[in-house]
């Protein structure tokens, strides 16, 4: 949240500005639990494919790659299967956010 003077202060920056105002994608994810994957995992994931972990029950999780880097939400299934179920890119130059969500 920010205040309208602050708000007035962004409308005053030039196109492109005003990042510093975004909140991290993942913050309203908060209540699903997370999963750190190893960076072999983290690229199967980031190409739409499952990967088998350690990890324990089943539902939705937050995925994270190598240095905490969100890749997006998938499910845990039997055995310990992770599966992606929506992926974050990160934005390049001249790519609108709606490019950035991928559905594998």
């Amino acid at each position: 949240m920010f205040t309208l003077a602050e708000r007035a202060r962004a409308a005053a920056r030039p196109v492109g500005g005003g990042d510093e105002l975004l909140l991290p994608a993942d913050l309203a994810l908060g209540g699903l639990p997370a999963i750190q994957l190893a960076a072999r995992d983290a690229a199967i994931i980031s190409h739409g494919q499952s990967v088998v972990t350690g990890e324990g029950g089943a539902g939705m999780v937050r995925l994270y790659g190598p240095g905490g880097r969100f890749l997006g939400i998938g499910e845990v299934g039997a055995g310990g299967h992770v599966v992606p179920r929506r992926l974050w890119q990160a934005r390049s130059e001249g790519q609108d956010a709606e490019q950035a969500v991928t559905d594998p």
